[in-house]
């Protein structure tokens, strides 16, 4: 089997600041592991553990604090994965605190009409954690917040993990936190879970922590607590299971995450990050397909006349050259063609091209509007849908005023966009406005 090197980094820079360990079959856990403060030392003393001189890892997986990832969940009404990437950074933003600009999104599994979990890290801080490891001459396959990678299971899950706790509840619920604040951090996820909860259906709280955890006593307060938390046993029952575990937690985190057990986690190094290969890395399997496809056309060749299928080869050749000149004078950008693809490709452009129009207007419509919004900070967004075929936007607005309202509505026509207020309402001290955008 592959040998999987795990770096579990931690925020403190005290001491010795990166735990790993070498994961080959997830039924053995660790076969070897120890701390230190600098990825160079690892490959050599995991050499020496596993008796091995030349030891080289098949995959790194980088395990960062989910403190340092804020990890939501948004719905976007789109139905293609092009327009819900692109949308994005719109709907996160409103949550963020820094500049969209400064800071990595990355989605995970996104399906049409369903909620996008989607996890967001600062950008140096992630550059700096993996220049920690390309310095040592590695390359990071994955990197993924801790919490990710704690199995989804009913209710809530907490792994107790020295003064602090990993919290999982759902797929895209996922956070560290100190454990002193765990019955306020529970407190907040019941709410969350509430509507998801059958009437009389009780809470589930499984807390699980190493069998050596010294703090006995803390563990009893913490049951006590958690069973008796005033907010949520006057609402619904609760239930906690408080397990003791054989393995430490950063072994049961990288047998979660090789068992293929937890297919929620999200890997962090995509798009600008996207890892870069080493050079010579398995390079029988990865050029297996080439050797298959050379095995089958000797066949072929020795089996006909060789004069026969030199004639044969050069026309298709000519063929061939022919279609890929002809498919770049029509698609100068697109230099990934080859005679395998050329069929499917030309397809796609096909496609691509009768939507293209539909796809810029409701992204055009889209960013006008963040950037309006942007400038009247009294009014949100509470809902939006798009029809491709009127090419019309709906728009849900929730405004702290009729002017503001006028205003919004002013600017967009300013900018060439359609706006009829197909209604407006005066709820207490906030106005609720439904608007018609088209570009004109």
């Amino acid at each position: 089997m592959s040998d999987t090197l795990f770096l579990r980094f931690r925020e403190s820079t005290e001491g010795d600041d990166i735990a790993w360990g070498v994961l080959s079959d997830p039924a053995d856990g660790l076969v070897a592991r120890g701390a230190c403060t600098s990825v160079s030392d690892i490959v050599e003393e995991a050499g020496a553990q596993l008796d091995r001189a030349d030891w080289q890892p098949d995959d790194v997986v980088m395990v960062l604090p989910a403190s340092s990832t804020f990890i939501t969940e948004v719905t976007i009404p789109a139905r293609r994965r092009r327009q819900i990437l692109r949308a994005l950074p719109f709907v996160v933003e409103e949550q963020l605190a820094d500049d969209v600009d400064d800071v990595h999104l990355v989605p995970g599994p996104i399906m049409a009409q369903q909620p996008v979990s989607v996890a967001v890290i600062d950008k140096q801080v992630l550059r700096d954690w993996v220049e920690r490891v390309t310095v040592a001459e590695l390359v990071a396959d994955v990197a993924v917040p801790d919490a990710l990678l704690v199995p989804v299971q009913p209710g809530i899950s907490i792994h107790l993990d020295g003064n602090d706790a990993l919290v999982r509840w759902g797929n895209a619920g996922a956070s560290r936190v100190q454990r002193e604040l765990l019955p306020q951090m529970v407190t907040l996820i019941s709410e969350a879970l509430d509507d998801r909860l059958d009437e009389n259906e009780p809470l589930e709280i499984k807390v699980s922590y190493d069998v050596d955890e010294p703090d006995e006593l803390g563990l009893a307060r913490l049951e006590s607590e958690l069973s008796e938390l005033p907010d949520l046993s006057e609402q619904r029952a609760v239930e906690v299971e408080i397990e003791a575990q054989s393995s430490d937690l950063f072994e049961r985190l990288c047998v979660q995450f090789r068992s293929g057990a937890s297919s929620t986690f999200i890997n962090l190094l995509q798009g600008e990050f996207q890892p870069v290969r080493r050079r010579g890395e398995r390079p029988l399997v990865r050029f297996a397909w080439v050797a298959a496809l050379l095995a089958i056309w000797l066949t072929t060749y020795l089996g006909i006349n060789a004069t026969q299928a030199m004639l044969l080869e050069r026309e298709a050749q000519s063929l061939e050259t022919e279609a890929i000149d002809l498919y770049r004078s029509w698609y100068p950008r697109d230099q990934r063609v080859t005679t395998l693809n050329i069929r499917d490709r030309t397809l796609a452009h096909i496609k691509t091209g009768a939507t293209q129009a539909a796809e810029d207007q409701f992204f055009g419509l889209l960013s006008v509007l963040a950037r309006e919004l942007a400038t009247h900070r009294g009014a949100q967004v509470r809902g939006i849908t798009y029809s491709e075929s009127a090419g019309q936007l709906t728009l849900e607005l929730s405004a702290d005023g009729y002017a503001t309202v006028e205003g919004i509505t002013d600017a967009l026509r300013a900018n060439g966009v359609d706006v009829e207020i197909a209604s407006a309402r005066q709820d207490e001290d906030r106005v609720t406005a439904n608007l018609r955008l088209e570009r004109g």
